[in-house]
C-alpha cells in the first residue's frame, strides 16, 4: 500500500548458508559431469560442450584405430522417457545391434558407417559412447567402447 513493512522483531534464525566454492557447478548438468572425465585411459580429453540437459565431451585416442571418441549425457524426465531416448538412437546405429553388459546395466551396441556406439542408461540419464572408425571396419571398436562405457557407467 506505498508503506513501509514494520521490521521482524520475532528473532527469526541466525543460522548461515554457505555458498558454493567458486568452482562448484550449481546448475542442472552438474549431475552429468561424472559422465565425461578428464581422464580416460588411452584418451586425450578436449573441451565440455553442455546445454541445460545434456553434456558432451570428445576426445582424442592417442593409440588405436579409432580417430575420435564422444562421450554424451542426457537428463531425461524419468527412466521410462529414457528407455525411448535409447530406442530411438538405436535406430541410428542399426548395424552389428546387440546387448552389451555394461558393468551391472545392460546396455546396446551398434554401428552406423565408420561409427560405433554404445548406449546405456543410468536412472533417467540416457549416455552414449561412439567411436569412430579411422582404419577398419567400426564393428572393431566393440571392445574399446564398452571398455569405456564401463568406465565411466558401470
Amino acid at each position: 500500500a506505498g508503506k513501509t513493512p514494520p521490521a521482524d522483531t520475532t528473532g527469526g534464525s541466525t543460522a548461515t548458508t554457505s555458498a558454493p566454492a567458486p568452482d562448484e557447478t550449481t546448475d542442472p548438468v552438474s549431475s552429468l559431469v561424472k559422465y565425461v572425465p578428464d581422464t580416460i585411459a588411452g584418451y586425450s580429453a578436449q573441451g565440455i560442450i553442455a546445454d541445460p540437459a545434456s553434456i558432451t565431451r570428445n576426445y582424442l585416442p592417442t593409440s588405436g584405430n579409432a580417430d575420435q571418441l564422444v562421450i554424451f549425457a542426457e537428463q531425461a524426465v524419468d527412466a521410462k522417457n529414457a528407455a525411448s531416448m535409447v530406442d530411438a538412437l538405436k535406430q541410428q546405429y542399426p548395424t552389428s545391434g546387440g546387448s552389451v553388459t555394461i558393468g551391472s546395466k545392460t546396455g546396446y551396441f551398434g554401428t552406423r558407417d565408420g561409427y560405433a556406439v554404445v548406449i546405456f542408461v543410468d536412472g533417467p540419464i540416457v549416455i552414449s559412447v561412439e567411436l569412430h572408425a579411422k582404419t577398419g571396419k567400426a564393428s572393431d571398436l566393440k571392445t574399446a567402447a564398452v571398455k569405456v562405457a564401463t568406465s565411466i557407467g558401470g
